[in-house]
């Protein structure tokens, strides 16, 4: 599963306690030797790599001096493996949240290798960073190329600026070979020439720093895999767990919260509280007894969620989120932990995602641990109606994997085979098979560990049903069409599914549509049937009439004499690669890049922006169908690749509806991600649509309509900007114009979504 850059951001530094301990008695607090990746209890001495010293007296005289940019030297020590901590001395406590520092670090001592730049800073491997209170590493690989280097860690002890970095440099005879640059300036744009501050060291080598024997000293931030923790993502596990009236379970608004927030908006999640910074920390007291720690974390696949389980200031593991199928999980200890109560429980952020969690659970016997165990089943298969030699076969994953079916007459099912791409819900359509035959199948999937996992012994056939003639008498459904609204509806369009009892009705055909005993013209169309053949949903559209704030009632009827009497007409046809709709206003254009022609010319069009700026423009592979073409209905479908300079596409589907005796069509637009991406992120998406006029007014759900002067935004389900300032309202989607009107549904709760209109073009976007 795809997953995005991390982007190791540690943004906060180390508020230190009223009453600091040194226990080793090395001048660094323990509190700081902990966060940096060295033990409070053996003293440790840094080398001095730079001795840069104080700026000069005058330099010191002007206003733009500040001496917290003041470097004063660079200390380095090393911290076993490949940990490499330093020690910037300034002349003033240092204040990074308004400053930038970068280490210019040549790891490898080749000055051919890395940034290509002139000197100081030519021949770097990684710019270790601290930016307005944030730490950034940015690596340059041999050619000069650059990725996200490893994640940095920062403190502040007096005067000094501690920064840790695990990351490979050269050693010789036992000594550091790298060297270092060191540069130091205020931040913010806003600041003149006159008014910066800014200092720089020479580069010199690190090779007075020993190389230290032994390991290196593991933080709370070090964990790269779950310790001590198993679990489940399974709901049928969860939920009795959490809700078991012998369990402890500490929901996530009754922790307390130190770097944390409630989510104040979710989709698809159960309610939680997201990190705000590296290191955010919740915490709860526990219950007296021996219990299982658990928690309720989700598990994303665009981030790498890492929360570290402490009690009492002791780790007692460590939950690092790898499963990337974007579901909660419960995760207990692995080992009960007996509590005298009242000890202080918490969990500590160091994910690179929100590391959103909803609640911490106490509890003597945790569910059975369930992760991920890939599993085939639920096969099923459908033979349309009088297709023979036809065959839907669909079948279900306990977790997405593609998968390959096999099939053959006999059971080695060697005859072929279809592919499915990496899903949980599978389906293929064969045709050209032999009626009169009993086909084999076996349908493969893959599980995490790169192993199969298999569904055998599978049959189906290629006979379609029979179903059972159509009941004889003739039977109702009643239906009603409301019209809320305090205007008629005449000949307005309604579209509606209708389900039928299994074995009552053999064809759509058997259908009609009455009022007041009088056939009405409707358009039925077979949906879905029943296992034996028989109807089990038709689609109904027609055009009615209902008079002001009331209901019409119309009656469905089926049997064997019930025939619709709708006229042999259609709206839609193919004219050059075109499909052409016909409605009152005139002919529809629906073209193969995805536009729709109004009557006039004028184009209807998709556009497209990628984040960064990449526009999307529509590939000439584009394909244009009919999908269904009666007197009431007419559907057009488009389907085009809108592709990037650089490759990466999105696909737009485009439906279009007509109706008689309208002026207006439906459109519904489908976009899909394409290529191996999971996830896009995109600037802009919109839908143009010409001749609306000069002057429209959006109404809203309460007040007077806002006049669409430029452009509004429903920024939130709430809040709309008007002039880019905001104002509490929901616009309805509908746009009354001087020429035209369009409506969107669902607009206010489909946000964020905006009206734009210049020169009589609307922008949907």
């Amino acid at each position: 599963m795809l997953r995005f850059a991390r982007m190791f951001l540690a943004a906060a530094f180390l508020a230190l306690p009223l009453l600091a301990v040194d226990t080793d008695g090395d001048g660094i607090e323990d509190a700081i030797e902990n966060r940096i990746g060295l033990s409070p209890t053996s003293a440790d001495a840094f080398v001095r790599v730079i001795q840069d010293g104080v700026e000069s007296e005058a330099a010191r005289a002007k206003p733009s001096y500040k001496p917290e940019r003041d470097v004063v030297a660079l200390y380095a020590i090393h911290g076993g493996g490949d940990r490499n901590i330093w020690r910037v001395d300034f002349a003033g406590p240092p204040k990074p949240e308004t400053g930038v520092l970068h280490l210019y670090v040549d790891a490898d001592g080749d000055a051919s290798t890395g940034r290509k730049a002139g000197k100081p800073v030519g021949g770097t491997d990684y710019m270790v960073s601290a930016v307005t209170g944030s730490t950034r590493n940015q690596q340059y690989l041999p050619e000069g190329s650059t990725k996200t280097g490893p994640r940095i860690t920062m403190a502040i002890q007096g005067k000094s600026l501690y920064l840790t970095c695990d990351l490979a440099v050269a050693q010789a005879d036992g000594r550091m070979a790298y060297s270092v640059y060191v540069l130091s300036h205020d931040a913010g744009k806003d600041l003149t020439t006159a008014q910066r501050m800014s200092d720089s060291t020479r580069r010199s080598v690190a090779r007075e720093v020993v190389v230290r024997a032994g390991g290196k000293v593991r933080r709370i931030t070090d964990y790269e895999k779950t310790e001590g923790f198993v679990g489940t993502f399974a709901l049928d596990l969860i939920r009795p767990a959490v809700f078991a009236k012998e369990n402890r379970w500490v929901r996530h608004d009754e922790l307390e919260l130190d770097g944390y927030q409630i989510e104040p908006q979710t989709s698809q999640r159960f309610a939680c509280v997201s990190r705000t910074r590296f290191e955010g920390r919740v915490a709860t007291k526990a219950p007296q007894g021996t219990y299982h720690v658990a928690v309720l974390s989700y598990d994303s696949g665009r981030y790498q969620e890492g929360m570290v389980l402490r009690v009492d200031g002791k780790a007692r593991g460590a939950i690092i989120g790898d499963a990337d199928n974007n579901r909660f999980w419960l995760r207990w200890t692995s080992k009960p932990i007996r509590f005298k109560g009242g000890e202080k429980v918490e969990l500590i952020a160091i994910g690179t995602g929100r590391d959103q969690l909803s609640g911490i659970l106490f509890t003597a016997k945790p569910p059975p641990a369930r992760g991920f165990n890939c599993k085939i089943e639920n096969f099923a298969y459908q033979v349309p109606v009088g297709q023979p030699g036809t065959v839907r076969l669909s079948w279900t994953a306990s977790e997405p994997t593609a998968t390959v079916l096999a099939y053959g007459t006999t059971p080695a099912c060697a005859d072929g085979e279809a592919e499915t791409v990496s899903h949980r819900v599978h389906r293929v359509v064969l045709t050209g098979l032999d009626a009169a035959k009993t086909y084999h199948a076996r349908i493969t999937g893959t599980k995490r560990d790169g192993t199969p996992c298999v569904l055998r012994d599978l049959t189906f056939a290629a006979r379609p049903p029979v179903p059972k003639p159509t009941v004889a008498e003739v039977k109702e459904i009643p239906l009603r069409v409301r019209n809320p609204h305090k205007v008629a509806a005449k000949d307005w369009p309604v579209t509606s599914g209708v389900p039928f009892p299994e074995g009552v009705l053999a064809s759509d055909g058997d259908v009609r549509l009455v009022r007041d005993g009088k056939p009405i013209p409707a358009q039925i169309r077979c949906t879905a049937r029943w296992p034996d053949g028989s109807v089990k949903w038709v689609l109904l559209t027609f055009l009615a009439d209902a008079t002001a704030e009331s209901d019409a009632a119309y009656t469905l009827q089926y049997g064997l004499t019930a025939r619709n009497l709708a006229p042999a007409v259609t709206l839609a046809e193919m004219v050059a690669g075109t499909a052409n709709l016909r409605t009152s206003a005139g002919v529809y254009r629906v073209t193969q890049a995805g536009t729709v022609l109004m009557p006039d010319g004028r184009v209807c069009a998709t556009h497209a922006r990628l984040a960064g700026g990449a526009v999307l423009k529509a590939l000439d592979t584009g394909t244009v169908t009919i999908e269904e073409n009666g007197p009431i209905r007419g559907v057009v479908h488009a389907s085009v690749d809108l592709a990037a300079p650089d490759g990466r596409m999105l696909g737009l589907e485009l439906r279009v509806e007509a109706y008689p005796g309208t002026s207006f069509v439906r459109i519904h637009h489908t976009f899909t991600i394409k290529g191996n991406a999971t996830f896009t992120d995109l600037e802009e998406l919109t839908f143009v649509v010409p001749g609306v006029g000069a002057k429209a007014t959006v109404p809203v759900v309460d007040g007077q309509a806002l006049p669409l002067n430029g452009k509004l935004v429903q920024r939130f389900d709430n809040e709309v900007m008007v002039g880019g300032k905001p104002q509490k309202s929901r616009i309805l989607g509908t746009v009354l114009g001087s020429e035209a009107t369009v409506a969107v549904r669902e607009f206010w709760q489909n946000y964020p979504k905006s009206v734009e209109l210049t020169n009589g073009t609307l922008e949907i976007g």
